[in-house]
C-alpha cells in the first residue's frame, strides 16, 4: 500500500514534551500508511508561504492541526470591556499558522482532525466551530493510554481521509 500525503499543521518550534507528542503522531501516521507533509519541515516554500500551504494542501487527502502552546501568559484579561470580561486568567495561544492552514484545509473540504494542547482555544480550536472533532491533550500527561487513544482517533480519521482520496471525482493531487 502506497503512503498517502497528509497535511500536518505544526509549529516549527516545539519543546521536548511537544516534540515527543509530535513524533508519536507522525509515527502513528506512518503506521497507517500516510506521509506527513508540512511547509517548513518536509516541504519548503518556493513562493509565498501561504501560497505554498495551498499548493501542498491541495495535493493531500486530509489534514491534522496540531495546536501546541506557542505563547502564554499567567494573567490575561479576556473579552475586555464586555459583560463577560474575565480578568487575571492564564491564557495560551497556538501558532497563527494553525488557523490559516486549518482554513485552507476546510475550504478544500478535506477530513480534518484537530489536536489542542490543554488551554489552547479560539478559532479552529473552539468546539463546534466547523463540525470538526477537537482532541484536547496534555503533553505532560502523554502516556501509553493517551497514545492508544490517539491511535484510535487517527484510525477513524484515516478512514475518512482514504475515502476522500478515492471518492473525489477530480482529485487535485493528480493534476
Amino acid at each position: 500500500m502506497a503512503n498517502l500525503p497528509v497535511f500536518v499543521s505544526v509549529p516549527s518550534k516545539l519543546n521536548r514534551q511537544q516534540q515527543a507528542v509530535h513524533r508519536a503522531i507522525e509515527t502513528e501516521l506512518q503506521i497507517l500508511h500516510f506521509e506527513p507533509r508540512t511547509v517548513g519541515r518536509s516541504d519548503h516554500a518556493l513562493q509565498s508561504p501561504l501560497g505554498e500551504v495551498y499548493q501542498l494542501a491541495r495535493r493531500c487527502c486530509g489534514g491534522l492541526i496540531l495546536g501546541f502552546r506557542q505563547a502564554s501568559t499567567k494573567s490575561a484579561t479576556l473579552w475586555a470591556g464586555t459583560k463577560v470580561e474575565q480578568a487575571n486568567v492564564p491564557a495560551y495561544w497556538p501558532s497563527a499558522w494553525n488557523q490559516l492552514e486549518a482554513g485552507v484545509l476546510y475550504t478544500l473540504g478535506m477530513p480534518i482532525l484537530v489536536f489542542a494542547e490543554d488551554g489552547v482555544n479560539g478559532g479552529i480550536f473552539d468546539p463546534g466551530v466547523a463540525n470538526i472533532f477537537i482532541h484536547q491533550f496534555s503533553c505532560e500527561k502523554f502516556d501509553a493510554q493517551e497514545r492508544a487513544r490517539l491511535g484510535l482517533l487517527l484510525q477513524e480519521w484515516a478512514r475518512h481521509a482514504r475515502n476522500f482520496y478515492t471518492d473525489d471525482p477530480s482529485p487535485q493531487w493528480r493534476r
